[in-house]
């Protein structure tokens, strides 16, 4: 047993060493639980199986250079929502999979259609339907005159269907700023459909070493594939919602939203090309931040990890944009 503990002594700072984010997650943890001990390490390890996949998104995104994960994300928000819409009205859990997996095989090829043809950003859409469901549960609340631990407290003037007014005028701005950003090519790649729009995709599809219909292959296999991943993220919506129930899923959220705002982080470090350890810098100093806001503010830490990747999606577009101008400018040789 002490040979263990002494060989842990010599292995921790190695780790620390090949991972410099290592101390800076150590300690949040200590400021979050306080000293190690029985109690805290239920709690440390909830928080790490969080994280994880947070981990995971941030991979993927450095890897892809798109927002699937995001995009991924909201429609598992989508998906447990209309679960639990539709676990009001008594409807069996097999009625409900089969419902939810069809929606979400029709808003794959919704998104692909109307982003591909409309050029309308894929996040601001999924967003948009997560929030109409949201606002829909929210309305059903009030209706029956119930309450829960998320948002919904009764009729609020503050809120249009169930979601507070900032948050739409804050979607207003994400809308905004997308379409603005949507004229460059790099702002294409990042907001539209991530595998069917991606920077390489498309040097792919527009090469004319590439035949007609070796393209349209590639086309077909590729959205193929982003409604087989809708399928999947909305499988696992579903079954959130219906076993956990509604109080479980929605104290759940946060989940779900860090993941979405480490998939943001890791698209942020795809545009600056910072490594994997700085991301997770960012994202312990994000916790933080939301754990700060939650306590004294007292503000729902799903709405601020929301503002949060909104802001970090922006900040990747906009650096992106810039980078891509800068690159098109004519250098100036000294001759």
């Amino acid at each position: 047993m002490f040979r263990r503990c002494a060989a842990m002594k010599h292995k921790i700072p190695r780790l620390a060493a090949h991972f410099p984010a290592f101390w800076p997650i150590l300690t949040v943890y200590l400021l979050e639980f306080g000293v190690l001990g029985p109690g805290q390490c239920y709690l440390i390890l909830r928080q790490l199986s969080m994280w994880v996949p947070a981990v995971l998104g941030m991979m993927l995104m450095r890897l892809s250079g798109s927002y699937n994960m995001a995009v991924g994300t909201q429609m598992t928000f989508s998906a447990a929502l209309l679960g639990i819409l539709l676990q009001w009205y008594s409807v069996p859990m097999w009625a409900a999979c089969v419902v939810v997996l069809a929606v979400a095989v029709v808003l794959g090829i919704l998104y692909t259609v109307l982003s591909n043809r409309m050029q309308i950003p894929l996040f601001y859409l999924s967003l948009c339907v997560h929030l109409l469901l949201d606002g829909l549960n929210g309305f059903f609340y009030r209706m029956t005159r119930q309450t829960s631990n998320y948002a919904y407290a009764g009729a609020d003037r503050t809120r249009w269907l169930g979601v507070p007014l900032w948050c739409w005028v804050a979607l207003a701005a994400l809308a905004l700023g997308t379409a603005y950003l949507n004229r460059t090519t790099y702002g294409r790649s990042l907001f539209l459909l991530p595998w069917y729009h991606d920077v390489r995709w498309q040097e792919i599809g527009e090469s004319r070493r590439i035949k007609t219909g070796t393209r349209l292959k590639l086309d077909l296999i590729l959205g193929a594939a982003n409604v087989l991943s809708c399928v999947l993220v909305g499988l696992s919506g579903i079954l959130l919602a219906l076993r956990g129930g509604t109080t479980a899923f929605y104290s759940g959220m946060n989940y779900t939203c860090r993941i979405l705002t480490a998939a943001s982080i890791g698209g942020w470090m795809n545009a600056t090309r910072r490594s994997l350890p700085v991301g997770a810098l960012l994202g312990s100093m994000s916790l933080v931040l939301i754990l700060m806001l939650e306590v004294h503010l007292r503000i729902t830490s799903s709405y601020v990890e929301y503002c949060l990747s909104a802001v970090l999606i922006l900040m990747s577009a906009a650096w992106g944009a810039a980078q891509e101008k800068k690159r098109l400018q004519p250098k100036n040789r000294i001759t």
